[in-house]
C-alpha cells in the first residue's frame, strides 16, 4: 500500500487490520480504507497475488501486480505489471 500524507500511527492501524482480515476479500480492503479515513480510489495496492488483486480492485482500489522472479502465479492476469518501484509515478 502507499499512502499519501499519512501518519505512523495510521499506517500501524493498518497493519493491526491487516492480521485480521482476509486477504482475498473486498471488505478487508474497505476497511483498511476506512480506518485511514481514506477512499479506497486514493489508494494504490501492489501485490504479486492475483486474489488479493481482484479484492482491492473490487473495493475500488488502484493496483498493480508486482512481477519479480520465483512470483508464485508468475503471470499479471490482466493486470497492469510493475518490475520495480522506480516505474511508479507518485
Amino acid at each position: 500500500f502507499f499512502f499519501k500524507q499519512k501518519t505512523a500511527y495510521e499506517i500501524t492501524r493498518w497493519l493491526e487490520f491487516r492480521r485480521v482480515l482476509f486477504r482475498s476479500s473486498s471488505l478487508s480492503y474497505t476497511l483498511i480504507a476506512e480506518s485511514l479515513q481514506t477512499k479506497p480510489e486514493s489508494i494504490l495496492f501492489i501485490s504479486d497475488a492475483i486474489a488479493e488483486l481482484q479484492a482491492a480492485k473490487e473495493a475500488k482500489m488502484e493496483v498493480l501486480f508486482s512481477k519479480r522472479p520465483n512470483n508464485p502465479q508468475p503471470e499479471p492476469n490482466g493486470f497492469e505489471a510493475i518490475e520495480d518501484f522506480k516505474q511508479l509515478d507518485l
